[in-house]
């Protein structure tokens, strides 16, 4: 018997229809066989399904009776590593959107450009997550998926490895050791930092702002410039 393919689930929440309609659309000419689309047209359905769906995106308006905020946080609770993108006539929520570790959000009005994008970069993540880094705690080795790694962060001897939780993980291993583990998805931008370009939410020649719950600021230093740039470049392709 053949096993059925596993549809990645994906939520829309907003009360316009015609947006509703163009992202759904977007979505299924993205892949039509990939990914399955619930419409919610108000907050109060999406929140009463959270408990018995398993969607792993959602698409909120962040601006539908000013609660667009609250139904984040309440997504949250019940699903953590799922994606979160808003959908905003402009950009003053910014500050306040990734508190809540949003992945992405999307000015109005959404293309099929934008949408794509998205898409790819999560797929990217998706990907990411088959690949795992191996590091030691008091002889135990434990193992996180690259998608879950935001960056690490050198001092002297030790290793900080900071998670999309929040959480951190402190070791021992020197920066060639963990680069030898790595894709090219990470690049070292300083001789204290090594970032997954996949959260990386703006950049300029001297710094990069982090897409984590804090949206925190690394600097580049100059050695590391020009091969940060060529990465931004090659992953943008």
């Amino acid at each position: 018997m053949k096993k059925e393919k596993k549809m990645f689930k994906i939520a829309i929440c907003n009360d316009a229809e015609e947006i509703n309609s163009q992202i759904e659309a977007f979505i299924h000419a993205y892949s039509l066989d990939s990914y399955k689309v619930d419409v919610f047209s108000d907050s109060y359905s999406l929140i009463q399904s959270l408990k018995n769906n398993d969607h792993m995106l959602y698409f909120l308006n962040i601006e539908k009776d000013n609660q667009g905020i609250e139904v984040a946080k309440t997504v949250r609770k019940y699903n953590l590593n799922a994606f979160i993108v808003f959908l905003a006539n402009h950009k003053k929520y910014m500050s306040e959107i990734f508190e809540i570790r949003t992945f992405d959000y999307v000015l109005k009005p959404v293309t099929k450009e934008r949408i794509f994008r998205i898409m790819d970069d999560i797929s990217r993540l998706l990907n990411l997550n088959k690949k795992q880094f191996v590091f030691s705690v008091n002889n135990m080795n434990n193992y996180i998926s690259f998608g879950e790694i935001i960056y690490f962060e050198k001092h002297k001897r030790q290793t900080m490895l900071h998670h999309v939780s929040g959480m951190s993980k402190v070791f021992y291993m020197n920066t060639d050791q963990i680069l030898e583990q790595l894709d090219a998805c990470f690049t070292q931008i300083h001789t204290s930092f090594i970032i997954n370009i996949n959260f990386v939410r703006q950049a300029s020649r001297t710094k990069v702002i982090l897409n984590n719950h804090r949206g925190i600021e690394l600097p580049i230093s100059r050695k590391y410039r020009e091969n940060v740039s060529n990465k931004f470049i090659h992953l943008q392709k």
